[in-house]
């Protein structure tokens, strides 16, 4: 009696439920017409937006940058909590 009491049958649920839609994400290497490495992609992509855009000039990171940079991610974006906890 108890099992059966526990059956629900399907048509519940698929009747409550929302229907979600497919979105419309992509690979970028799935869309060139031929395959390139990523250092090939970026090297390209950074003459495309020199060629775009003239004005936009190269910024380097000071060493006291680098050291920030490398401490938050060994200490925030590199952690179980931040990559697999709660959101």
């Amino acid at each position: 009696v108890l099992a059966n009491a526990l059956k629900v049958s399907k048509d519940k649920f698929e009747s409550k439920g929302v229907k979600s839609v497919r979105a419309r994400v992509t690979n970028i290497i799935d869309e060139l017409p031929e395959k390139i490495t990523v250092e090939q992609f970026r090297d390209l992509l950074l003459d495309y937006m020199k060629k775009e855009y003239p004005e936009m000039t190269e910024y380097v990171f000071s060493d006291n940058e680098l050291a920030e940079i490398n401490h938050i991610k060994e200490t925030k974006f590199a952690t179980w909590d931040w990559n697999y906890g709660k959101s």
